[in-house]
């Protein structure tokens, strides 16, 4: 069992790099197509628009996480997926009514939307149209909906990140063709939805294939189950609407304060340190299943190990993107989008920090899910939040951008320490054995990269840096970090363990040619 469980957290991983790295290229081609075609205003608007459709989905009181919970700990069950199926009747009956609910809520947004952002005129009636067509599919699209939690849930997390990797791809497709096409924001949002359509047929043709014996139906026939599931949520929404005014208001506060062509220079300037940070909460992502798995079976001692390891290897990339960061966010952004859409050198170390601060309390959070401890987690997120909001619109106006990654810097800490301390405590981990197994490995895994770091900050630096130098240099860099990551980061025991599959992988594609 244990077997299972590590191989697929560590296909859910591998495949969710693989989905990384593609979002990442598919960004480095979309967002200069949009920008040549559409121009400032368009890309700051789409970002605005997704960012409160983003707000708007709170409205399911944090059902989405009780269902995933659920299902997740249905899935351990030795019941032929009786309790899994009742789960999710539950939930996409529940989702019926919320999406109608949602849908109606953009619809009356769309109509007031120019008085909600600074924008030209001309994207005004683009901007309605956009918002009217994505609230008619998300009031239609509930009966494919949720067989992506099912293969989640089920850690079949390798084909689940495969089928979201064809879906970006569709999407990125999609909105260059519109781009070029010149069908500007409404070409954009079209992109979304029938990215998002294509993407759940897929899921749920998939999970039929995996699951062919698991007949889903609907209606709520254990209320008992309903209101644990939306008791759990309830007490989880405190973390969402925390998560969301960490991760999620950061556009509309800029473009209700600057306007869309801010946006789009924020969008730009935070792209890189935004998807990085949210590519290594994949490593816990792909393990939250295998953990609710244990929790629901009372393997306790096996959470905490998992922890352990997890905090490690969490540390060990964060602390590789802070110094990427901090080396090389504002060549990449010359390079790619051009100088005007750089946001400053203060703006990078702050988002440098943001991005450490968000991978250690991405961890934790979850750990404290995992045991129902979120309540007091979710006030503080609120209440630094509410502040947050505040600040952030003056320090906009006062240092402009980068004002806004401080503030989220200086109000998240409360959170990261009270999370850090509770899930220590709940995992009964004593400090010394903690600090052997997990912080000092990181601290020597970085070492080589931080000497790597020094040496580039004394070596001369020009503006107008040529693309291929500043591959080569990141190149460097990243086999540099990874070589101290691997001779000190992993243990003696895992190292044998991937060698050994590293070769018989290669025997076998050998043994394939020969026999052709």
């Amino acid at each position: 069992m244990a077997s299972t469980r590590t191989t697929r957290a560590i296909g859910g991983f591998i495949t969710n790099i693989l989905q990384t790295i593609i979002i990442i290229l598919m960004q480095v081609i979309v967002t200069p197509v949009i920008l040549h075609f559409g121009g400032k205003e368009v890309l700051g608007t789409y970002s605005f628009l997704m960012q409160i459709y983003t707000w708007v989905i709170i409205v399911d009181m944090g059902f989405g996480v009780g269902i995933e919970r659920q299902l997740a700990q249905a899935h351990g069950l030795q019941d032929g997926h009786v309790q899994f199926r009742k789960v999710f009747a539950i939930g996409r009956t529940y989702y019926v009514f919320v999406n109608i609910v949602i849908a109606l809520i953009i619809f009356i947004i769309s109509i007031n939307i120019e008085s909600m952002i600074k924008m030209q005129v001309e994207l005004q009636d683009s901007a309605r149209i956009s918002l009217i067509a994505l609230s008619i599919y998300l009031a239609v699209r509930t009966p494919i909906t949720m067989f992506g939690n099912a293969l989640t849930t089920t850690q079949c997390l390798a084909p689940a990140n495969i089928i979201f990797i064809i879906g970006n791809a569709l999407r990125f497709g999609f909105a260059i063709s519109f781009s070029i096409l010149g069908f500007g924001l409404f070409g954009l949002m079209m992109a979304y939805i029938l990215s998002d359509f294509l993407t759940a047929i897929m899921q749920r043709f998939y999970y039929k294939m995996r699951f062919p014996s698991d007949r889903m139906g609907w209606g709520v026939s254990d209320k008992n189950l309903f209101k644990s599931i939306f008791s759990f949520g309830s007490t989880y929404m405190l973390l969402i609407i925390t998560s969301k005014l960490n991760t999620s208001t950061d556009s509309l506060i800029v473009g209700f304060t600057l306007g869309a062509s801010a946006v789009a220079v924020y969008y730009t300037s935070q792209m890189p340190g935004a998807l990085l940070y949210q590519f290594i909460w994949k490593i816990t992502d792909s393990s939250w299943p295998a953990l609710n798995d244990l929790f629901a079976n009372n393997e306790f001692d096996r959470i905490k190990s998992a922890y352990i390891k997890v905090f490690k290897y969490s540390i060990v990339f964060g602390f590789g993107l802070f110094m990427g960061l901090l080396l090389y966010n504002r060549d990449v952004i010359y390079v790619w989008v051009g100088k005007e859409q750089y946001a400053g050198d203060m703006f990078t170390l702050f988002l440098a920090l943001y991005a450490l601060i968000q991978i250690v309390t991405h961890l934790n959070t979850s750990i404290l899910a995992i045991y129902n401890r979120i309540k007091i987690m979710g006030f503080i997120g609120l209440v630094s939040g509410i502040i947050k909001i505040g600040t952030a619109f003056f320090l906009l106006k006062w240092i402009g951008l980068a004002g806004l990654m401080l503030t989220y810097v200086v109000l998240d800490l409360p959170g990261l320490i009270y999370c850090m301390i509770q899930s220590t405590l709940i995992l009964k981990l004593e400090f010394k054995p903690f600090f052997m197994k997990a912080i000092l490995p990181s601290v020597f895994s970085i070492l080589p990269a931080a000497g790597f770091m020094i040496i580039i900050f004394f070596l001369p630096h020009a503006d107008d840096i040529l693309s291929w130098h500043l591959a080569v240099s990141v190149c460097s860099f990243i086999l540099t970090w990874g070589a101290g990551a691997y001779i000190f980061s992993i243990e003696k025991e895992e190292k044998k363990k991937l060698i050994e599959k590293f070769l018989a992988r290669w025997r076998q594609l050998l043994n394939k040619k020969i026999n052709r």
